[in-house]
């Protein structure tokens, strides 16, 4: 897992190509909590960010529970269901 304020850097985007995928698909599976503990200092949303946020979550949550079709919530949000 690479260093989340790393990719603020020109450097970091820089990268060839392979090398960025050789950084990047290991977060697919990543422990969300070391990520989120990472990420969390770099954002600064206003309180307006922050509630529409909130709300986009909530209404995707209860889309993805609803709807008794889907057998992986991974799919489910990739898709947009």
């Amino acid at each position: 897992m690479f260093n989340a304020a790393d990719v603020l850097q020109p450097s970091f985007i820089e990268q060839p190509l392979n090398r960025l995928w050789s950084l990047i698909s290991p977060n697919y599976a990543v422990d969300e909590s070391l990520w989120l503990a990472q990420l969390i200092p770099l954002a600064k949303p206003s309180l307006q960010e922050r509630t529409y946020s909130k709300q986009q979550a909530i209404e995707l949550i209860a889309r993805v529970r609803a709807d008794k079709k889907c057998d992986s919530n991974d799919r489910c949000v990739i898709t947009g269901i």
